[in-house]
């Protein structure tokens, strides 16, 4: 764990801490407990819980950096240069 996980581990459960939990899991790429994290905070008030929950969900329904775009593929050993 982190040392910032580690101080939030006693930092209780106000909405400012639920929100910064939401923020250390997306950061470690746990984003369904950032989801979860950031939803909660967003129910209690905290304005940047709800603004974060929306870009993760943008960025969960973007496609794959490496997806093909509208069926397009590049050919083995050739890469966008």
């Amino acid at each position: 764990r982190s040392r910032a996980e580690r101080y939030l581990s006693k930092a209780g459960q106000s909405p400012e801490a639920v929100y910064a939990r939401g923020n250390c899991a997306a950061l470690r790429g746990d984003y369904g407990m950032a989801e979860s994290l950031f939803g909660q905070a967003a129910e209690r008030g905290v304005a940047e819980a709800a603004a974060a929950l929306e870009r993760l969900r943008t960025l969960q329904a973007a496609p794959e950096p490496d997806a093909p775009v509208r069926g397009k593929t590049a050919k083995a050993g050739q890469g966008s240069k």
